[in-house]
This record gives structure tokens, sequence and C-alpha cells, in this order.
């Protein structure tokens, strides 16, 4: 329901964000870990294991931006080639691992919140990028 209400005030604002880039940037990564954090933490009160915390983390974090990007008619994000959706997966690992080995919710939130927005904000400012595979259709025919 956030997604959707965050989509929709997006739309109106649309115009505004093509002028605000750098803010927007900035808000889409604190809003991209914030919304892995409450993924992993629904899925933790629904007493799943870690691994679709994760998983639950991912496309929390990640659909949210999709689809604001998608009624707003940009790109999304997370198919530029910076990382996103891995900074949402290191997220949700920070927030459990420090959740396991016994840091206190709030801290370990306020630590995955600056460490999910600091790489993210570092992925965009230094262009980093997963490796890809490319393959040319030429050579793959030979």
């Amino acid at each position: 329901m956030i997604t959707c209400l965050a989509g929709i005030v997006t739309t109106g604002l649309a115009k505004w964000v093509l002028k605000l880039k750098g803010l927007f940037i900035r808000l889409d990564a604190l809003g991209l870990v914030v919304f892995s954090i409450i993924g992993t933490k629904v899925a933790m009160g629904m007493g799943h294991h870690a691994i679709i915390c994760m998983v639950a983390a991912l496309v929390t974090g990640v659909f949210g931006g999709l689809l604001r990007d998608l009624i707003c008619r940009q790109t999304p994000l997370v198919l530029h080639q910076e990382l996103y959706a891995s900074v949402a997966l290191v997220a949700s690992v920070l927030y459990l691992t420090m959740l396991h080995f016994g840091i206190g919710d709030l801290t370990a939130t306020i630590v995955t919140i600056v460490a999910g927005y600091t790489l993210r904000m570092a992925a965009v400012r230094f262009q980093w990028r997963l490796p890809s595979f490319q393959l040319d259709a030429e050579e793959a025919l030979h």
C-alpha cells in the first residue's frame, strides 16, 4: 500500500523529478534500503527462513522503485547498469547478520540504512557494475 501511494504521489511530481535528479537519486537510494529492511522484517515476522527474508527484501526494495518508474514512464533504475538490486540484497544480509549476532533492531536498522545508502550512492558516483555477459551473435555462429 505504501509503495502504491508513493507511486501515485511520484506521478504527480514527475516533471520535478527531471529538474531535481540528484535529490531524486538520493531519495531513491534511501527508499530502496528502507523498503528492503521492511521486506526483511515482514518475512521474519511470518517466520520464514533467512533466504526467503532476503528474497522478500529484494522484491520489496526493487518493486517499489520499478512501479514508480513505470507509472512515471521512466526507464526503471533497476535496469540501469549501476548496482541496484544487489544493494537491496546486501542490505538484507547485513540486517539479518546483525540481528543474528544479537545487535538490537534499532541499531541494526540504522547501520543498514547508512551502509546501504552509502553503497548505492557510491555505485552511482563511481559507476560500479556487476560483471555482465555479452555474446556477439556473429561469434556465436562460429
